[in-house]
C-alpha cells in the first residue's frame, strides 16, 4: 500500500490527484482509491506554488514516510512503555453491536468504498474506545486502542478512511441502526431516542440532548470537543462529521445501557465511573486479575445478568463472554 500522485492530461491542462494503491483481498488484485483532489497545475501556480508537481510529489513522499514510520513503530512491540492494565468496560458496546447484527449491512459498503479492512469492525472499535474514554479523539484513538483488552489494530489512515465514509454516508448509517433496532425487538422509546438524536445531527457542534423524563441526560454532558480538533487537524468536513457520528452513536449506546440494561437505577456519573474503572491485568497465559472498583452496578449486573465482573480472577473465556450477546435480556 502506498500513496502516489496521479497526473492526468485534460483539455484545460494537467490535473493532479492523490491516490492510494492497495490489494483488494476479495478480488485478489491491486487497486487504487482516490484520496484527495488537488486541481489543475495552472490553478495551483496561481495560488503561489511555483512547481505544483514537484511540490505534491514531495508531499506524497512525506505521507508514505509517515505511514512507514507508523508501521515500524507498531512492529517494535513497545510493550514495556504501555500499562499492563487494560479496559474491558466497553463490553456493553461490544454486546449491543452484536445484538443489532450490523456487521453485514455495514460491510456491504466496501463495494462502494473499497478497502482492505472491515468498516464495521473499525466503527465498532471507535465506539468502544469513545465509550471507555470520553476524552479520546481521532488523533488519540491509537493510544486508546492500546489500552483496551481486545487491542483493536487500525492505522491512522484506516481510521481516517472510516471516518470519511461515516461522514459521507451518515444518513444511511442512521437508517441501518434504526432498522436493526426494530428488527432486534427494541422498544419504541429506544427507537424514538435514536430518532431524536439523529434529527438534531445537522446542528453542528451542538450537544445531543435526550428528552426522556426517566433519564438524567444533561445538556453539558459529554459534548464532542471537535472545534479544537477541527481547526488543527481536519481539512475535510466529512471527517469532522464522521467523528460526530461516532460520538452520537456512543451516547446512544450509553442511553440504552442506562435505561434498558440498568433499568434507570443509576446516574450517568455512576455509569461512567463503572465503565472507566472496569479493568484487568494479565496474570498468566489465559488468566486476568480484575482491577475494577466494587460498586452497586457490579452487583446489579452480577445478580441480574450473571456476569462474572465481581470475581477477583477472570479467565480469557469469561472476559470474552462479556463481549457476546448471549447475556443480554432485551
Amino acid at each position: 500500500m502506498a500513496y502516489h500522485l496521479r497526473k492526468t492530461k485534460r483539455s484545460k491542462g494537467i490535473y493532479l490527484q492523490i491516490y492510494e494503491s492497495y490489494r483488494d483481498p476479495e478480488r485478489k488484485q491491486a487497486r487504487s482509491r482516490h484520496i484527495k483532489t488537488l486541481g489543475y497545475v495552472d490553478s495551483l501556480r496561481s495560488l503561489g506554488i511555483d512547481d505544483p508537481i514537484s511540490f505534491y510529489e514531495e508531499a506524497v513522499k512525506t505521507m508514505n514516510d509517515k505511514r512507514n514510520n507508523e508501521r515500524k513503530s507498531r512492529g517494535d512491540k513497545m510493550i514495556r512503555a504501555q500499562s499492563p492494565v487494560k479496559w474491558i468496560g466497553f463490553f456493553v458496546v461490544a454486546a449491543l453491536f452484536e445484538k443489532l447484527k450490523l456487521r453485514r449491512d455495514l460491510d456491504l459498503f466496501r463495494y462502494s468504498y473499497p478497502c482492505s479492512f472491515s468498516l464495521a469492525d473499525c466503527l465498532k472499535a471507535m465506539l468502544e474506545a469513545r465509550f471507555v474514554d470520553p476524552e479520546t479523539d481521532p488523533a488519540s484513538l491509537g493510544q486508546t486502542f492500546s489500552q483496551m483488552w481486545n487491542h483493536p489494530d487500525f492505522s491512522s489512515e484506516q481510521i481516517q478512511f472510516c471516518l470519511e465514509f461515516l461522514g459521507k454516508e451518515y444518513r444511511k448509517i442512521f437508517e441501518i441502526f434504526a432498522c436493526h433496532l426494530q428488527i432486534s425487538g427494541f422498544s419504541d422509546s429506544i427507537q424514538n431516542d435514536l430518532e431524536k438524536l439523529t434529527s438534531r445531527f445537522e446542528v453542528k457542534f451542538q450537544p445531543y440532548i435526550l428528552d426522556s423524563p426517566q433519564s438524567d441526560w444533561e445538556p453539558d454532558d459529554w459534548q464532542p470537543s471537535l472545534q479544537e480538533y477541527d481547526s488543527k487537524n481536519f481539512l475535510n468536513p466529512d471527517l469532522v462529521r464522521g467523528w460526530e457520528v461516532v460520538d452520537l452513536l456512543c451516547q446512544f449506546f450509553e442511553q440504552v445501557f442506562q435505561t434498558i440494561i440498568l433499568n434507570n437505577k443509576f446516574s450517568r456519573q455512576e455509569i461512567r465511573k463503572f465503565v472507566q474503572t472496569l479493568k484487568v491485568v494479565k496474570a498468566g497465559p489465559l488468566r486476568f486479575v480484575n482491577f475494577s472498583v466494587k460498586c452497586a452496578i457490579n452487583d446489579f449486573l452480577s445478580t441480574r445478568y450473571f456476569l462474572p465482573i465481581n470475581l477477583y480472577e477472570l479467565s480469557q473465556k469469561q472476559i470474552h463472554s462479556l463481549m457476546q450477546v448471549s447475556w443480554l435480556k432485551i
